[in-house]
Formats: C-alpha cells, sequence, structure tokens
C-alpha cells in the first residue's frame, strides 16, 4: 500500500495513518516544554524520542512528565501549567493564615 499525503489547511497529513505532522509539533512542543524547565541537557534527544514514540507521543509524554512528578493531563507549553510547580509550599500559607500577626513575625524574624 502506498501513502499519500496531503495538504490541507497547512498541514500535512498522512492518509494512512491519519496523523498529521500537526500533531507531532504539538509532542514536540510539549516535551520541548517539560525539558526545558527539567533537564535542558536532553532537549537534543526530543527527535530520537518522538522517532522511538512514532504513534505513541500521549504515552511518551505521560512518561516525561511522570519522571519528573508533573501532572501529564495539562499541557506545559501553557504558563498556567507550572504555576502549582513554581509557587512556594502552599501549606507554609494556609499555616500563616491560620496563626495571629504576631506568631508569623516570629517566623520571619
Amino acid at each position: 500500500m502506498s501513502r499519500s499525503r496531503s495538504r490541507s489547511a497547512g498541514r500535512e497529513m498522512d492518509e494512512v495513518s491519519g496523523e498529521s505532522k500537526a500533531s507531532g509539533d504539538f509532542w514536540r512542543l510539549q516535551l520541548e516544554a517539560v525539558y526545558a524547565r527539567r533537564n535542558p541537557a536532553k532537549l537534543g534527544k526530543i527527535p530520537e524520542l518522538l522517532q522511538k514514540y512514532a504513534g505513541q507521543e500521549a504515552v511518551l509524554y505521560a512518561k516525561v512528565c511522570r519522571t519528573y512528578d508533573l501532572n501529564p493531563q495539562k499541557f506545559h507549553t501553557e504558563p498556567d501549567a507550572w504555576l502549582e510547580y513554581d509557587l512556594p509550599d502552599r501549606g507554609t500559607y494556609i499555616r500563616a493564615a491560620d496563626s495571629t500577626a504576631e506568631e508569623q513575625f516570629e517566623v520571619l524574624s
């Protein structure tokens, strides 16, 4: 069976598998976002990983996210996805809110 490709709305589509290059780009960008923050040394390995996991990019993304204790259900190209990881320990704020101003001052001094 020969593979034919068609172009539609700027996306190259493989008619046999139904996958578009845009899908590969999406997962590449997600992996770049994670590795850029968690392990920049691995950025160069992304093309090799995507080739190894061709057709299973979502599985790859989930594995990488779990490696760095990230939620694989979030897309880490979105800045909001990092908010929970970039904030200091939220427990500190909860404890501070439950204490008096005098107790908070003691913690700071």
